[in-house]
């Protein structure tokens, strides 16, 4: 049942104790369980029943969850190893994850060069007592990075007694085998002995795969498919001229000889088949602890620290570095690139021509490029809490920290690789005969390292200013300070420009921000309620915004409520985006301004540089959202909510090609520099900026039903529906805005998603069945297929309670082992990893004892 409202089962039964609480996107304390924005909420019961083994894979179901969220499948990344959430498709960096209603460090590593986000793989899932989902921007009362909403991630808390649960599971293919053992035990009655200490401990595990363990990605051939292409390597030893190929005499390495044409080219090729290189998940180890404890100090005071610790390694494999006609690496002394010429001069023994040659080479052995990531992360927290006549404060200092160190094994040392061509000591044609380490003098391991710190003291009250004739007149008031730092290191050996095909990335930047916020929740007249919020945060680097908000809540009767919610939001320039910070990465662009006239129109390897820009502005955004909940019964709940979101001042960068379109333009010129000999472009700097806005617009469904107990037992029913009305922004600026909902022109954004979850529970017995659904979409990043389809997945759930302490449950997911559909624009997995994995039906069981 993930995905149902916040009018369920946690909600209703804190709100049936009367006692007042705090729910997401708000800090006054109250009664009634709904509020005039939309939350969803996922309990611990729903996650355990999910058939899931960690949150980050729990959230990735929820609809509202449509587009632009990443996780470790995307291993070719500037973020690996990490898992983030992106409400309505607005990126992870739109939207806020909170622990316990404050904030985290980021992860060290930014997705896409720019977005920092907090990384849910670092959460300890025996230590989550439920996830709520705000599905509204919420800046007036969490400040930057909430305008597409909130995961509020709520721990556990006066837990007494002891608990332990371990599980396995394993795919049908026989592979990727998952162990998760997790102990929580709690001491202490607050109500009698004035303290309660709960400590929480999760170890997991998960095997690695390849694309060579999956039928559909095996055989890199998807030319049967509409804009599918035969995927192999002809770098397996290959003589390169022109259009036309020659395979060596003997392959090296896994190579075979084929016919050229399969490649649209003449003659022979060594060819190889990658994908028994490529991670299709990578390996995971994860330990993850939480510890919290409590004192009353007196009736009306109590103290709270919490402690939470989390350690991740991540293991994925690629294919190993290779040369075709040239190379390239980083030129330290320009910024830009080096592009090496790696033909075979004449008298290389190697070379059977009486001009130099080019080849495609793969260096197998050096071995497979891999890397280890390596993330560790803490939070420390200690505050008190605690009430002045009708008013209740609360205060609380953080420290928190995100340190990432990335090892990259077996890549190629491009000035050492260039000297063995020139002086002919490295046999290309028979590696096996290179007897003088010259394998181990090209090897080299580069590291990455980053840390993400975070540092916070906040405070605030909360009570009842006045009567009002309708009720009282609720409020709120706090301030917040935080301190946030990211520092990004490249190796020396990429700085210096040893590494072939390889970029780096840098950020050294740190900002203060202080804010003050303010609540009112006022009763206008019986059964309708108002809701003024406001947030001024100041920041020591962009300046400073004001965030205001108005909700409205309608009862005409007790079972039908209508909400209705506007407010501005804001995002905060990421620390990599308005610092000293620059990426640099290899790509490629057509020079249409090339100034020899037989090399215009040709596409060049280049070195794209990203640099940050310390005047950049914030984001900001304009949130509307307006709905209905019916809720006849205790047991049948349904909402319908609309939403629409504006976000403006959208800090992004523009594409390398259309700076070179546009080189003719001096605005545009001055960020291309060209080789002063050969006139080739050897980078193009591109800057953030604020260009455009995004626009987009929807609708939530959400409906519950629980029966009554019967002596067939009980049924459920819960639907969790989002679809996509619209998602607009200009492809560059100045240019009309395009519709994107539908389609993967900007990032694969399916019109529905959703899931419709049946279930059973009867003595002992509890069981579930989950139909996940995820529309398909026009294809509009490759040649040859119109659309790529949509695909339904079922998930099998049961759990038998042997007695009153042991538990078992068994769970199928994906039981009908569908694969991801088609989609052309990955020539590698051939199916979008922002939207699915190709894990197949997977097994898990698991048992949990209480003692």
């Amino acid at each position: 049942m993930i995905g149902v409202s916040a009018g369920t089962q946690v909600l209703a039964e804190e709100a049936a104790e009367t006692q007042k609480i705090e729910v997401t996107g708000s800090n006054i304390k109250r009664v009634s369980k709904e509020t005039a924005s939309p939350v969803t909420v996922v309990t611990r019961k729903e996650i355990e029943q999910s058939g899931k083994a960690t949150v980050a894979e729990v959230l990735r179901s929820v609809s509202a969850n449509t587009g632009g969220s990443y996780n470790e499948v995307f291993s070719n990344s500037f973020s690996p190893g990490a898992s983030g959430v992106s409400l309505r498709g607005l990126g992870q960096k739109a939207t806020l994850v909170l622990l316990n209603g404050r904030r985290a460090a980021n992860y060290g590593f930014a997705q896409n060069l720019q977005d920092t986000y907090f990384d849910l793989n670092s959460l300890p899932a025996s230590a989550i007592e439920r996830v709520e989902i705000l599905k509204d921007g919420a800046s007036a009362v969490y400040g930057s990075d909430a305008i597409a909403g909130v995961v509020n991630v709520i721990l556990r808390k006066n837990y007494q007694g002891l608990e332990m649960s371990g599980g396995y599971g394993i795919s049908s293919e026989n592979d990727l085998g998952e162990t998760h053992v997790a102990v929580t035990g709690g001491i202490g009655d607050p109500a009698t002995d004035r303290y309660n200490v709960l400590a929480s401990f999760d170890y997991f595990h998960r095997d690695g795969n390849t694309l060579a363990d999956r039928d559909s990605t095996k055989n890199q051939d998807f030319s049967d498919k509409p804009g599918g292409t035969f995927g192999w390597s002809t770098a397996a030893g290959t003589y390169r001229r022109g259009l036309n190929r020659e395979a060596f005499a003997k392959c090296i390495g896994p190579g075979v000889n084929l016919d050229a044409s399969l490649f649209d080219l003449n003659g022979t090729a060594c060819a190889y088949n990658p994908a028994p290189f490529l991670s299709m998940l990578p390996e995971t180890e994860r330990a993850n602890g939480f510890l919290r404890g409590t004192f009353d100090f007196s009736e009306g005071l109590q103290g709270f620290a919490e402690a939470f610790v989390s350690s991740t390694e991540t293991k994925q494999t690629f294919t190993p570095a290779a040369i075709t006609n040239s190379g390239i690496h980083f030129n330290p002394a320009t910024g830009g690139v080096t592009v090496e010429d790696y033909r075979l001069p004449v008298g290389n023994p190697s070379n059977p021509d009486a001009a130099p040659v080019a080849i495609g080479y793969t260096f197998f052995d050096v071995g497979p490029r891999s890397a280890k990531i390596k993330a560790d992360a803490y939070r420390l927290l200690a505050g008190l809490k605690g009430t002045l006549g009708d008013w209740s404060w609360e205060s609380a200092v953080t420290t928190a920290k995100n340190k990432e160190h990335q090892d990259n094994y077996n890549r190629v040392n491009a000035v050492v690789l260039k000297q063995m061509i020139t002086d002919g000591s490295y046999n290309f044609l028979n590696p096996g005969a290179n007897t003088n380490g010259q394998a181990d003098k090209l090897r080299l391991t580069v590291t990455r390292v980053a840390e993400s710190k975070l540092d916070t003291f906040d405070a605030k009250v909360s009570g009842e200013l006045l009567e009002l004739p309708a009720g009282a007149l609720g409020a709120a008031l706090g301030f917040d300070y935080r301190r946030e730092s990211l520092n990004d290191r490249p190796d020396a050996n990429l700085t210096q420009g040893l590494v072939l095909g390889q970029g780096s990335t840098a950020t050294t930047g740190s900002r203060n921000v202080k804010a003050v916020f303010f609540e009112l929740n006022a009763p206008i007249v019986k059964n309708l309620e108002m809701t003024l919020a406001g947030r001024g945060d100041d920041y020591s680097d962009f300046g400073s915004a004001f965030s205001p908000a108005l909700g409205l809540k309608w009862t005409p009767i007790k079972e039908i409520l209508f909400r209705a919610s506007a407010g501005k939001g804001f995002r905060a320039p990421t620390l990599a985006e308005n610092s000293r910070s620059s990426a640099t990465f290899f790509t490629s662009v057509i020079d249409r301004n090339h100034p020899t006239a037989s090399q215009r129109g040709k596409s060049f390897n280049i070195a794209g540089v990203y640099t940050g820009n310390p005047d950049l502005k914030a984001e900001h955004s304009r949130n509307y959202n307006i709905g209905i909940v019916i809720e006849p019964s205790a047991n049948f709940n349904a909402s319908l909510d609309v939403y629409k979101i504006r976000q403006k001042d959208l800090v992004s960068s523009d594409s390398f090609q259309f700076i070179e379109n546009h080189e003719t333009d001096p605005a545009f010129a001055k960020f291309i520099v060209r080789d002063p000999v050969t006139q080739n472009i050897s980078y193009i700097t591109s800057g953030y900026k604020n260009l455009a806005y995004v626009e987009t617009k929807g609708t939530d469904i959400n409906l519950t039903y629980r029966s009554k107990a019967t002596e067939y037992g009980r049924f459920t029913t819960a639907l969790d529906v989002t679809y996509l009305m619209s998602y607009k922004t200009p492809p560059a600026l100045g240019e009309e805005a395009v519709e994107y909902a539908g389609n993967n022109g900007y990032g694969s954004l399916p019109r529905t998603k959703g899931s419709l979850t049946l279930g059973w529970d009867k003595a002992d017995w509890t069981t579930k069945v989950k139909l996940n659904y995820t529309s398909g979409w026009q294809q509009q990043q490759a040649d040859g297929q119109d659309r790529v389809a949509g695909q339904v997945t079922t998930d099998f759930y049961a759990n038998y309670d042997v007695n009153k302490h042991l538990g078992v449950a068994f769970s199928v997911l994906n039981a009908f082992n569908r694969i991801p559909p088609y989609d052309a624009s990955d020539a590698s997995n051939g199916f979008d990893f922002t939207q699915y994995d190709l894990r197949g039906r997977y097994y898990r069981l698991t048992a949990n004892y209480k003692f």
